[in-house]
């Protein structure tokens, strides 16, 4: 696979887990590009999850970015946010069937996780299993 563009977003809630996400992704082989569009740190005043979904979401269907990654709480704002962004699908996904299935037959291009449900390591292992699975191959 050749290495993407990922825009990462999170609120206040899931910025600690955007974080952690985020440093594993500047070296990681298959991002070639790493656009943060916030939280900008734990106290930034600014940060909403509508704010931060509805912008990873705009990257991804106007083409700044291949994929998106969502932190929020619980993962489901985020998805419901991003999912209101026209070409554009995203899940809350915190085990590896889940994550597997939504890029290989479901084409989701925004995965969502929550910071209250998921361990950072088990976060890191599923968006590593997210990036090394291909997109389903466009219609015929």
């Amino acid at each position: 696979m050749s290495p993407m563009r990922i825009a990462v977003g999170s609120d206040l809630s899931g910025y600690p887990l955007k974080a952690v996400i985020a440093e594993k992704l500047t070296a990681h082989r298959l991002v070639s590009e790493l656009l943060d569009v916030g939280a900008d740190g734990p106290e930034d005043a600014d940060a909403h999850y509508a704010k931060a979904a509805t912008s990873v979401a705009q990257h991804v269907a106007e083409g700044r970015a291949d994929r998106g990654l969502l932190f929020c709480g619980n993962g489901l704002g985020v998805t419901l946010m991003a999912n209101k962004v026209e070409g554009v699908d995203a899940v809350t996904a915190h085990d590896l069937h889940s994550v597997r299935t939504a890029v290989s037959r479901n084409g989701a291009q925004v995965l969502c996780m929550g910071s209250e449900v998921i361990a950072a390591a088990a976060a890191v292992e599923l968006v590593n299993e997210w990036l090394a699975t291909a997109m389903p191959e466009p219609d015929q």
